[in-house]
């Protein structure tokens, strides 16, 4: 196939066109002309004129047909939800353990925000809005019966911030890109990472997404059958978004407040880097209940009638988000929270209308996928004509975090080892867990010394 003369302004127009009708914008030939003058006058060619030739040629090349709309668009009603769930998802799920099927999603934290540096402090001035905007993505995947919580992965601006200085392993999956966020290249291969996993288990797993620009559909998976949510309906039908992101947001932000009243006690900077982020975002996620996880895929409809292993409500009953059973699994009691906020209320003088569940949902709204705008779509395929290049300094290392101390010595880890013992066996309530994790850590410090080498830590704290 012969290519575009104006190849660039091609491609700007495609991705365009593919992002407004991921929205459900209905576009027609006109709105195809006007467009391509524009890109082309952003791609700094005043002397183009988009021809009627042009337009199709170009709906040629790319498959694309004029179509009759039915319904009314994009709006979608409870009873349209309500349909979904009770005809067409358990058609879907029916041949499925509930083990066997996922649901995934992105959201976007202010991983830095403290309550007292970016929400709004009475009598002193406020300079936490440029702190709210450094944020990263999480992408956060779970089975139906709460027994397989995947891989954080985490998405940044930067592929090696200082912090990560004498890093070798993380708990984590970690990408970067400029923005942040979730694009096609990174979901295209988070997912068949996944579907090499589920190859080797000789598993076939159901993954239900959203339907956004980030997520596109891919050929060749061999045990991963990706099933996308009907559009603008995310919000009642993704397990994710009935309650899971929101307990992992509350056992972080729990961490949080924890952190800042010790620097506080302690009159130390309570500055937090993405390496304490990432402990915390996997403990966090780590806290999540398989219970909790089973309500929610309830919440949203997911109740196969073929298998018992989740207790279900009566068919048809979807619960409030505010109903206590819900999280009844959770460890984090909202009185202990609702402790830890009230005393750092009284350190840092925050407006008392300022609620836990507000600093919570700070940042539910932001858009964690990519969302292209013109200026975004002309720079990737700019990028995209360029020969591939590597990243340049100022973006991999331009981090203005601190770097974390220096790797401990094995002296300092026994002694560390040692000390953890001694405040278990102060502890009435220890359990027998703790101490075999104490003894694996011993029996790993056996095999370092014998091998003099600690190549070994990356693979320990992987199992």
């Amino acid at each position: 196939m012969r290519h575009a003369s104006n190849r660039d302004i091609e491609m700007a127009l495609f991705e365009w066109f593919k992002t407004v009708r991921s929205q459900n914008v209905p576009i027609d030939g006109p709105m195809l002309t006007r467009k391509a003058n524009s890109l082309a006058c952003e791609l700094g060619m005043e002397n183009f004129q988009a021809t009627n030739g042009f337009i199709e040629r170009f709906k040629n090349r790319h498959g694309i047909s004029s179509k009759t709309l039915s319904g009314e668009g994009a709006s979608v009603d409870n009873s349209q939800t309500e349909n979904w769930m009770q005809s067409k998802l358990p058609s879907l799920i029916k041949d499925y353990e509930p083990k066997n099927v996922y649901n995934i999603d992105e959201t976007d934290v202010f991983y830095k925000m403290t309550p007292n540096k970016t929400l709004e402090v009475k009598g002193t001035k406020c300079f936490g809005g440029k702190q709210s905007k450094d944020r990263i993505t999480v992408l956060i995947g779970a089975n139906m019966d709460g027994s397989d919580k995947l891989k954080l992965l985490i998405i940044r601006k930067f592929k090696n911030p200082r912090c990560f200085k004498n890093v070798k392993s993380l708990p984590v999956d970690y990408e970067a890109n400029h923005r942040a966020w979730m694009n096609s290249e990174i979901f295209i291969s988070w997912v068949k990472k996944l579907d090499k996993r589920m190859t080797r288990e000789k598993r076939s797993i159901l993954l239900f997404v959203d339907n956004c620009p980030a997520h596109p559909k891919i050929e060749g998976l061999k045990a991963v059958k990706l099933l996308f949510f009907p559009p603008i309906t995310t919000s009642k039908l993704q397990p994710c978004d009935q309650g899971i992101i929101f307990l992992f947001k509350r056992h972080y932000r729990s961490r949080v407040l924890d952190h800042i009243i010790s620097c506080l006690d302690k009159h130390i900077d309570k500055q937090i880097n993405i390496l304490k982020a990432i402990q915390w975002f996997y403990a966090a996620w780590k806290d999540v209940t398989p219970t909790c996880i089973q309500n929610c895929f309830r919440k949203a409809g997911f109740m196969n009638q073929a298998h018992h292993e989740i207790n279900a409500t009566p068919q048809g009953h979807v619960s409030d988000s505010s109903d206590t059973d819900e999280f009844e699994d959770d460890d984090i009691p909202l009185a202990e929270l609702a402790s830890k906020w009230n005393r750092l209320r009284v350190f840092s003088d925050i407006d008392k209308n300022i609620s836990f569940d507000d600093y919570i949902n700070a940042d539910e709204n932001v858009v964690s996928g990519e969302q292209k705008s013109d200026s975004n779509i002309i720079a990737e395929v700019q990028q995209k004509l360029k020969p591939a290049e590597t990243l340049s300094q100022s973006d991999e290392e331009s981090d203005s975090e601190t770097v974390d101390d220096p790797p401990p010595t094995m002296n300092e880890f026994l002694n560390a080892i040692d000390t953890c013992r001694r405040f278990v066996l102060s502890k009435s309530d220890s359990c027998d867990s703790v101490f075999r994790c104490l003894h694996e850590l011993e029996k790993f410090s056996v095999e370092i010394r014998k091998a003099k080498k600690q190549t070994k830590l990356t693979d320990f704290f992987r199992q």
